[in-house]
């Protein structure tokens, strides 16, 4: 299979269960490049997107959608319906979202990381962010990196944390 276009559309919205297969098979054909090449980026945030949303529709039992738009800011627009009981109609509720990741090749602390990341832009109302941590932070204080990432004055309407977890990796 050839990969050098995207197979998303700004016109169409996906489950999040196709953008993480979609990367799957890449990542199986290609092998680890894909990990690291930027001519993949897009599907690799496709990827965190996707897995970021099947979290929030287990936690919320809403169906999410993602979209991959050509233009860059935002990353990735997500959507859910939503039933009006008023109108009895559905609504369609949309979010900006922008994906950063913390890596083995970043340093810093995981709030620094992110004040870096949004020191460089400004984004418009209701913007979010995903920060994927693919990097081994030992253990884990969860209310410790809110409190602080909460005491920054950051121009962002929310920040989402998508951590992987191992056996070496714990969080409290």
């Amino acid at each position: 299979m050839i990969y050098d276009s995207l197979p998303y559309d700004e016109n169409r919205w996906f489950s999040p269960k196709y953008a993480i297969n979609y990367f799957w098979d890449i990542l199986k054909d290609i092998g680890d490049i894909a990990l690291k090449s930027d001519k993949y980026k897009k599907h690799r945030e496709a990827w965190i997107m996707g897995v970021m949303l099947l979290g929030v529709m287990k936690g919320t039992q809403r169906i999410w959608w993602l979209q991959v738009p050509k233009e860059d800011p935002p990353d990735m627009m997500v959507m859910k319906i939503e039933k009006d009981e008023e109108k009895e109609s559905n609504m369609f509720q949309c979010r900006k979202m922008e994906i950063m990741q913390v890596t083995k090749f970043t340093n810093d602390e995981i709030q620094n990381e992110i004040k870096r990341k949004l020191d460089k832009m400004y984004y418009e109302g209701k913007t979010g962010l995903v920060v994927y941590v693919n990097r081994d932070t030992g253990k884990l204080n969860l209310k410790e990196l809110s409190d602080k990432i909460s005491a920054m004055d950051l121009r962002i309407a929310d920040i989402w944390l998508l951590l992987s977890t191992s056996q070496s990796r714990k969080c409290q």
